[in-house]
């Protein structure tokens, strides 16, 4: 939270921050293992096959196999790393006056909406998301068709709950 902490006002304190539940996770993790094991189903099975075949050019084929198993190998380690990243640089929060969302590591994109701008706050919630504890928020403020969508919140229900305890939340001049 150290983006968000560095531009509140004088006064102006964190009342909820909004985190990935731990969903995020295991399901990264989850279509890693299944990636990686079809990736290594698909190379034994090809394999296989060449170990079969009548021609002098297995070996070849053998290390065209392992170089390819290793390049789609290493595009699923990127794919979690992408989710790693993506976890590490994003700092979503609710503050007394606004609500702020920051993400990226090297190219940053921030998104602030004032309370009292906010006109709706959307939340889906699939069954498995009921269950669990977690959902996506979508905020649509007043003026324009931008919607600041938090995808993966823990407890969405008390987020929006912390939204609409603000007095900036109901009164235009946050009073």
């Amino acid at each position: 939270m150290r983006y968000i902490e560095g531009i509140l006002a004088e006064g102006e304190q964190v009342v909820a921050e909004i985190r990935y539940h731990w969903w995020f996770w295991v399901r990264a993790f989850v279509v890693f293992v299944i990636r990686a094991a079809i990736i290594g189903i698909i190379v034994y099975l090809v394999l296989d096959f060449i170990a079969g075949m009548e021609s002098t050019s297995k070996d070849l084929y053998r290390q065209v196999v392992y170089g390819l198993g290793a390049l789609a190998g290493l595009w699923a380690l990127l794919k979690l790393a992408v989710r790693v990243i993506e976890f590490l640089t994003t700092e979503r929060a609710v503050t007394a006056r606004r609500l702020v969302y920051k993400q990226g590591l090297i190219a940053r994109r921030t998104a602030e909406l004032g309370l009292h701008r906010i006109e709706e706050i959307n939340l889906e919630q699939s069954v498995l998301g009921r269950i669990l504890g977690y959902g996506t928020l979508s905020i649509a403020g007043t003026g324009g068709d931008d919607r600041l969508v938090l995808a993966e919140v823990a407890d969405p229900v008390a987020v929006r709950r912390a939204i609409d305890a603000q007095p900036a939340a109901s009164a235009p001049n946050g009073n």
